[in-house]
């Protein structure tokens, strides 16, 4: 079970693909002197093959290096992409119609 400082972290992160999480409640998270310990970041990326951006935000432990929020990043991002990949073989078919910036 995660500590509490864990789960605000958590709370303060991204749940779906559009999601940005809150800078505003990851910037709250401290530890029981008060000291802060978390940070918020956020990732933009296009999702392959498809016109659209995926926006996500990250409530992370302050000490995380760029190197860590990189990994995390592609974690996330190759897990979106797993994700819209399968979706054919369950018989969802995507419009990329739907992923338009604007009407033609």
């Amino acid at each position: 079970m995660y500590d509490v400082p864990q789960q605000q972290m958590w709370q303060a992160s991204l749940k779906y693909l559009t999601d940005m999480g809150s800078k505003e409640e990851c910037e709250q998270v401290v530890d029981e002197n008060g000291q802060r310990m978390a940070a918020y970041a956020s990732n933009k990326s296009n999702v392959t093959d498809l016109r659209g951006i995926a926006r996500s935000g990250y409530c992370l432990p302050i000490q995380c290096t760029q190197e860590q929020l990189n990994f995390v990043t592609d974690y996330m991002n190759g897990f979106v992409n797993w994700g819209i990949d399968m979706l054919p073989t369950l018989g969802i078919n995507i419009d990329i119609l739907i992923f338009r910036t604007g009407l033609t």
